[in-house]
């Protein structure tokens, strides 16, 4: 019972500890995206196509994915 009381002491020290702390503004990064569309980019559309099927799977893991596939012509 001591461990268990000692456990709890210490995470309600860091909890009101890291309460009291100073209050920190968001930090926004900017960077430039390399797969941003580039002028040259309409160039390379060759016409449209055919999705021949699509589906949709949930992977069981935690937290859950979900997976789409689309099969295409």
């Amino acid at each position: 019972m001591k461990p268990f009381r000692n456990v709890v002491a210490l995470l309600f020290v860091v909890v009101f500890v890291s309460a009291c702390g100073a209050q920190t503004t968001p930090v926004a990064f900017q960077f430039d995206n390399p797969y941003s569309v580039q002028a040259g980019d309409r160039d390379l559309m060759a016409g449209d196509i055919t999705v021949d099927s699509a589906s949709v799977f949930m992977a069981e893991s935690q937290p859950p994915q979900l997976i789409v596939n689309f099969a295409y012509f």
